[in-house]
């Protein structure tokens, strides 16, 4: 009986090897590809581009402790988009580690903005520097964010730092 167990053994690693395979190349390669993606939406100010990239039921969490669904996502960014004048965004994925239902995603999120002030038409330029940690899905249709979590990010309006903001443990 004990050779049999010991035969099983490496059987039962190989399964669970199998179920959360390694990240790849490739997989890295498409999930920059969605962040590129997703830049170039924000620079363009095309919700529907950038939100093409999310799962139904995506969430992002903010390093506040803050949290949205899609929809409240999609109406949030409606209404801060309107008052850019300009976008310059960038994203550089970090690591990826492959599971079962696609891949943890770490990645830097920096943002150079200009925005109008509606309230006084002075034009303010807008520097996000974040950090992030997302859950992608693998899908038929490719990688879709299922849930983003901001870890700290870093504000400053026409140079002056106005936030500093890291997610609390």
């Amino acid at each position: 009986m004990l050779r049999f167990v010991s035969a099983l053994g490496p059987l039962v690693v190989l399964i669970g090897c199998a179920s959360q395979p390694p990240s790849t190349e490739a997989d890295r390669t498409e999930i920059q590809a969605v962040y590129d993606s997703i830049a170039d939406g924000i620079e363009a100010r095309d919700i529907d581009r950038v939100t093409a990239h999310s799962a139904e039921d995506a969430r992002v969490e903010y390093a506040d402790g803050r949290q949205l669904d899609l929809e409240d996502w999609k109406e949030s960014a409606r209404a801060k988009w309107a008052n850019f004048r300009s976008a310059a965004s960038n994203f550089v994925v970090t690591t990826v580690e492959c599971n079962d239902p696609g891949a943890i995603v770490t990645y830097l999120e920096s943002d150079d903005l200009v925005i109008v002030d509606p309230a006084t038409s002075q034009q303010h330029r807008v520097e996000y520097e974040g950090e992030w940690c997302a859950q992608l899905l693998r899908t038929d249709e490719g990688w879709k964010l299922h849930r983003s979590v901001e870890q700290a990010r870093r504000v400053k309006v026409d140079g002056k730092l106005v936030d500093e903001t890291r997610r609390k443990p």
